[in-house]
Formats: structure tokens, C-alpha cells, sequence
């Protein structure tokens, strides 16, 4: 066979895996800054559950090549505490949190064109719960000697494109389970954008103990100036 004839066949190979493959791949993994959560104000006798809704801030810009024939561009978006549970011990134990996401706003974005795409277009609305425990949970555990933790990633965005969405799920799911085993995410060529949230809990100390804790007392409405000048008993 001549060179000509195997140049051929190997331009017509490699034109044929364009055709069938597709990649929204980036250059790099961009870790985005992390969002941010002090908890330290608002658990209380009264409310141990405190959720929060929050929004991704992917920045820049994406690319895609030729949608393939198999699959579509298509991009994926999950997190490791979607619908699961994760506990942290702050101040090395001393006080356990409970994290979870109840709500993601979209868990991929198919159909895209070739060409450079907005990253904004991949934010998506999503809902967290922290919950503030009494002892320390079993599984999913991470202890930190302070009163802040980072975890990145909190929530991912990652090419499915060569792989077709629902392939990419189930690989998705196992790393997802992998990171919660050892809080370290595995990146690879495919993830694109990576968002970190930064939790802080350090509860306000006091030496006072009620024994009549969450009694309501109705005080009279005084002004200033007579706190000041009228000689009362128990004002």
C-alpha cells in the first residue's frame, strides 16, 4: 500500500471519529471561588435546621466541538450530597453539622452547538440543609481542628459528551461515591468547572444556664428618659 492510499485511510479515520465523537472538553478543571456559609448564629434550642438557597458562579467562557453522530454535546452537572448526607465535626468533634442538598435547579445542559459557549449558561439554582447534630454519625464523617471546612467539590460540571449522558451518570455516581469516602475529589480530562463551598461554625460561648430556658417574659413599654429619671422598683 502507498503512503498516499494510507494518508488517506488515516485522514478518513480520523474524520470519521470527529463525526461520530463529540467533546465539550476544557483545557484545564477550573476551580471557581468558593461560596461561602457562617452558620455560627443561627442554630438555637428552637431551630436545629437551617437551609439555604444559593446559586453556581461559573466564570468565562466553554467550547464545543461538531456535535457527533452517537451522541450529542452534552454536559453534565451533579454533587456528591445530592440527596446524600454528609456529617462534619468542628473544633475537632465538639460539634457535629449535618450537610445535605434537597433541591439541584438542573442536572445537565444537552444539545449544544459547536462553538464557544458562556459558562453562565452551566449555573444552576440549588438548595442546602444543614442540621446540627447531638453525636457523631457513622458514615460520610470529615473532622477539622477548627470552626471552617472546605469542600470542593461541593458541586461539579463535566463532559459527557464522548460518553453519552447516561454512561456518564453511572461513572459519575461511583467517583461521587469515592469522594465522600475520602473527601478528595478524582479529577480527570472531563470536569470543566469545580464549586467549593467554605462552611464556618463556631457557636457563640456563654457561661449562663437558664433553667427556664425559651420563657417568654413580656416586659412594659418605658422610654429612655424615664428608665433614667423615675425611681421605680425593678427598673
Amino acid at each position: 500500500m502507498n503512503k498516499l492510499a494510507i494518508n488517506f485511510l488515516l485522514l478518513s479515520a480520523c474524520s470519521f471519529s470527529q463525526l461520530v465523537y463529540a467533546d465539550c472538553k476544557p483545557n484545564s478543571t477550573i476551580t471557581v471561588p468558593s461560596l461561602y456559609y457562617d452558620l455560627s448564629a443561627y442554630f438555637s434550642s428552637a431551630s436545629m435546621v437551617v437551609a439555604k438557597t444559593d446559586k453556581t458562579t461559573f466564570p468565562g467562557t466553554f467550547t464545543c466541538s461538531s456535535p457527533g453522530l452517537f451522541f450529542p454535546n452534552a454536559i453534565g452537572i451533579a454533587s456528591p450530597f445530592n440527596g446524600l448526607t454528609a456529617t462534619i465535626g468542628f473544633h475537632g468533634g465538639k460539634q457535629f453539622v449535618q450537610v445535605t442538598m434537597t433541591a439541584l435547579g438542573k442536572d445537565r445542559v444537552t444539545n449544544l452547538a459547536r462553538g464557544t459557549h458562556p459558562a453562565s449558561n452551566l449555573n444552576t439554582n440549588f438548595t442546602l440543609q444543614f442540621r446540627l447534630l447531638k453525636s457523631k454519625q457513622s458514615g460520610n464523617y470529615t473532622e477539622v481542628a477548627g470552626d471552617t471546612v472546605v469542600i470542593s467539590p461541593f458541586i461539579l460540571v463535566s463532559d459527557a459528551s464522548s460518553l453519552g449522558i447516561l454512561v456518564w451518570l453511572v461513572r459519575i455516581v461511583l467517583k461521587l461515591v469515592e469522594f465522600l469516602l475520602i473527601w478528595q475529589w478524582p479529577v480527570d480530562e472531563n470536569d470543566i468547572f469545580l464549586q467549593p463551598i467554605t462552611i464556618k461554625y463556631n457557636p457563640i460561648a456563654t457561661t449562663c444556664d437558664f433553667s427556664n430556658k425559651g420563657l417568654v417574659v413580656n416586659l412594659p413599654i418605658v422610654s429612655i428618659r424615664d428608665i433614667k429619671n423615675i425611681d421605680r422598683p425593678g427598673y
